[in-house]
């Protein structure tokens, strides 16, 4: 408890097998540097603690034949991660997991380059998390399974939620705030929001399509309940392209013509 490692030099840290980071509110552990990373690899029936740890200014992991993206990649296993903080660096994500069971709760996030939060692959329950400031997307989730609650969103260049891949999510009390796109839905993912609040969205608030052809089934599904407080919306308040379906509090979206390929190559998804 209340350690401090400073990564100089973009020094890697990796764990082969699982590790226990466990703080506490009054010695939190520290991981910090200009530049580094951290990466964690469990064994399939292994799991990963990480308690009150402060991870800040790490960077993307260059460790040979590597595959992470994120300046904290975990894979594998389960991770438990609470009461922690990731701010700054310079990596696709901040947090990556891949291939786990995850359970996250009261985490924040600040200050993001591109991704906050990106889970591949994952199943369990996330809660209580916050964005601020955060130049991609605040949840970047793909073929996962997950239920999130208790989300706050502020300040974030691209999208708030990002679901794709064939993923199954339940939201519940989510709040989107100066953001540029509320919930896009795509590739077969199918996500359910229960209670969910929009203030100051530049583009659409919420988007079903599909990004990837391989994903050409008619299977992509948002479905919406008591979307109560929706202000400043200034796209669409929902843009749904064929084969896919958006109900937002009852009402079905009508079908758009969207260029998904123009979007992110020229729009407002481009990175």
């Amino acid at each position: 408890k209340g350690s401090q490692l400073k990564l100089l030099n973009n020094s890697k840290l990796y764990f082969k097998s699982s590790v226990k980071m466990d703080g506490n509110e009054k010695l939190p552990i520290s991981i910090y540097g200009n530049g580094g990373s951290v990466s964690i690899y469990n064994d399939n029936n292994s799991e990963s603690v990480i308690n009150y740890v402060n991870f800040s200014n790490l960077t993307t992991s260059t460790m040979p034949l590597s595959r992470f993206t994120g300046s904290i990649n975990g894979y594998g296993g389960k991770f438990t991660i609470k009461n922690s903080n990731f701010g700054g660096g310079n990596a696709e994500d901040q947090l990556n997991i891949t291939n786990a069971e995850v359970n996250l709760l009261n985490l924040n996030f600040t200050n993001a380059t591109s991704d906050a939060l990106d889970c591949d692959f994952c199943y369990g329950k996330v809660s209580n998390l916050k964005f601020n400031n955060i130049l991609g997307d605040a949840i970047d989730l793909s073929g996962s399974n997950l239920e999130i609650s208790d989300i706050e969103i502020n300040s974030v260049g691209d999208k708030g939620l990002s679901i794709g891949e064939a993923s199954k999510i339940k939201f519940k009390n989510i709040l989107i705030k100066n953001t540029s796109t509320g919930v896009a839905v795509k590739d077969t993912s199918v996500v359910e929001i229960n209670k969910i609040e929009m203030l100051e969205i530049l583009n659409d608030a919420y988007m079903t399509y599909i990004k990837k052809p391989f994903f050409s089934d008619n299977s992509t599904s948002l479905k919406v309940y008591n979307s109560n407080k929706m202000s400043n919306i200034r796209g669409n308040l929902c843009t749904r392209t064929k084969n896919t379906y958006a109900e937002i509090d009852g009402y079905i979206c009508d079908i758009s013509i969207l260029d998904v390929k123009a979007l992110y190559e020229q729009g407002s998804m481009k990175k």
